[in-house]
C-alpha cells in the first residue's frame, strides 16, 4: 500500500524547500500540500461521543501516514490556530516530522542552550539578558560574548558586545525583546553546519562569513564549501538532535580551543546552501527518513495485531 504523506508549509508558489520536499516525497508515496490556514480543529463531546478531529485540506488529517511540517506560521493563517491544528494531528496519532514541540523549543536559543548544558554536550556559556539593567551582569558572567535575540534566525541581530557602543547597544535592544549572550569562541567568523536526519549526519558544510563580518549565514552572503564532520563532531550532533526531540535538524557547530561547541540547533534548517555546496539533497533523505518510519510503524502494528 502506498504511503499518503501530507506536507503543511506555506501557499507560496516560490518556496524551493516546500518544492523539493514535494518532489522527495513525491518519489516515495503520494503528497499533499496543505495550507497552513486550512487546518481546522472540531473536539469535544458530541450526540456520537467524545471527538477529536483535525481537518487539513477540508478532509480528516488521519488519511495521512504522515505529515511533514514546513513553515506553518504565514499572512494569510492565525500563527496559534495554525499550530494548534499541526499539534492536533499528533494527537490524532498520525506521526509529525518534525514535531511541533520540539520544533518550536529549537527556535528559542536560551531553551536549547539550557537542554544541551543540562545534557553534558558542550555550548558556550551564555546568559539571558532579561531588562537593560541585566547587560553589564551578564557580560562580566560570560566574558567576551556575542550578543543574539532569543528568538531569530538568518543571523538577524547578532552582534559582537566587546566596547562601550556595543554594550549600549544590547542594553537598548534588551529594553525591547528577549536577548542571550554568548561566550565568544574564536577566531569567529566560521562554523560548520551539520544536517542531521535520525541518527545520522548527512551532510557537512563550512561556512565562512564575509570579510570583516562575525555571521556566517548563507543569507548574508557566507562562503559554503563541503566539509568532512568528524567522528565527534557527528556523535554530537546527532545526541543534540535526540536530546531535543527532534527527528531532522541543522547543528551548528565551532571548533575552539577547548574542543567543539555546539552554537545553535535549527528545528526546521534550511537546505539549499548545503544542497549547493555539496550536491546531496537533504528533502531526499527526509522523505526516506519519514518513510522509514512509517513502515516501521506499520509493522509494528501488524505485529500487535497478530500477538493479541
Amino acid at each position: 500500500m502506498e504511503h499518503r504523506f501530507g506536507l503543511i508549509t506555506a501557499p507560496d508558489a516560490n518556496d524551493w524547500h516546500a518544492q523539493r520536499l514535494v518532489s522527495a516525497l513525491s518519489a516515495v508515496g503520494q503528497v499533499e500540500r496543505i495550507d497552513p490556514a486550512s487546518l481546522r480543529v472540531v473536539c469535544g463531546r458530541s450526540q456520537q461521543g467524545d471527538v477529536l478531529v483535525t481537518l487539513a485540506g477540508g478532509a480528516d488529517a488521519r488519511r495521512f501516514d504522515a505529515v511533514v511540517l514546513g513553515r506553518l506560521v504565514t499572512g494569510g493563517a492565525d500563527a496559534d490556530l495554525a499550530l494548534d491544528g499541526a499539534r492536533a494531528i499528533e494527537l490524532c496519532g498520525v506521526p509529525s516530522f518534525n514535531r511541533v514541540g520540539p520544533m518550536l523549543a529549537a527556535q528559542d536559543k536560551l531553551w536549547t542552550a539550557a537542554v544541551l548544558a543540562r545534557a553534558g554536550l558542550p555550548t558556550p556559556l551564555c546568559s539571558s539578558v532579561p531588562c537593560p539593567e541585566d547587560a553589564v551582569v551578564a557580560l562580566a558572567e560570560v566574558g567576551a560574548a556575542v550578543a543574539k535575540p532569543v528568538f531569530g534566525s538568518l543571523g538577524e541581530g547578532v552582534f559582537r558586545c566587546d566596547g562601550a557602543r556595543e554594550r549600549s547597544r544590547l542594553a537598548r535592544m534588551a529594553g525591547r525583546s528577549a536577548h542571550l549572550v554568548q561566550r565568544f569562541v574564536a577566531p569567529g567568523g566560521v562554523d560548520y553546519r551539520l544536517f542531521v536526519v535520525g541518527d545520522k549526519v548527512e551532510a557537512c558544510i563550512r561556512r565562512e562569513a564575509r570579510a570583516g563580518q562575525l555571521r556566517s549565514n548563507a543569507a548574508l552572503g557566507a562562503r559554503a564549501v563541503p566539509a568532512v564532520a568528524r567522528r565527534l563532531w557527528r556523535e554530537l550532533a546527532v545526541e543534540a538532535t535526540r536530546v531535543l526531540g527532534l527527528s531532522f535538524a541543522g547543528v551548528d557547530l565551532v571548533e575552539g580551543d577547548s574542543g567543539p561547541a555546539i552554537l545553535e540547533v535549527n528545528g526546521f534548517p534550511g537546505f539549499r546552501a548545503i544542497q549547493r555546496a555539496t550536491a546531496r539533497d537533504m528533502a531526499e533523505a527526509i522523505a526516506r527518513f519519514v518513510a522509514h518510519a512509517v513502515r516501521w510503524s506499520r509493522r509494528s502494528r501488524r505485529g500487535e495485531r497478530l500477538g493479541s
